[in-house]
């Protein structure tokens, strides 16, 4: 039996990963399936410092230095709630349009999270449909019929957010 870091490793090299169209949804999902295996996984509802801290813990036990880029002390996420105004016109937009919101932890770090930590709520929208996740990837793109068919959902959510100032 090999052990388990060769076994994880070669199930890497099955994922195609090579430009111009690697399969970044496969990509993320066996990271994050890597990352509950060794105890790595950092949702919103984790306490990022407790977190932080069991890094730091876990690097002295195995005797290496670690190093945070990024000072982040916390990992505030938006509340979907129908009494914040603005997120109550995003929900009538979307109902108008007969669309449900989908509440996704994205995989890329986004601009949102510096938003947040100002203490201004924030969310990514995108009503096209049948579309990858592939937003600001190598080869992102977007089908011209889907596209065309998204403006009607932004221009009358322009409208909702305009009116509720």
């Amino acid at each position: 039996m090999e052990p388990a870091p060769v076994t994880r490793f070669r199930k890497y090299l099955q994922i195609k990963t090579v430009q111009p169209t690697p399969d970044y949804a496969a990509c993320t999902e066996f990271l994050i399936e890597q990352a509950k295996e060794i105890g790595l996984e950092v949702t919103p509802n984790v306490n990022f410092l407790e977190f932080c801290q069991y890094l730091k813990d876990l690097a002295a036990k195995n005797d290496v230095k670690i190093e945070f880029l990024a000072k982040t002390t916390e990992n505030p996420i938006t509340e979907y709630s129908e009494s914040d105004p603005f997120m109550a016109s995003l929900l009538r937009t979307l109902k108008k349009h007969n669309k449900k919101p989908r509440h996704i932890i994205m995989p890329a770090a986004t601009d949102a999270r510096f938003v947040r930590r100002a203490g201004i709520p924030a969310v990514g929208i995108n009503p096209m449909l049948n579309q990858k996740l592939m937003a600001h990837a190598n080869n992102e793109c977007i089908d011209e019929s889907e596209y065309l068919a998204a403006i009607p959902f932004y221009e009358d959510l322009m409208i909702e957010l305009a009116n509720t100032l």
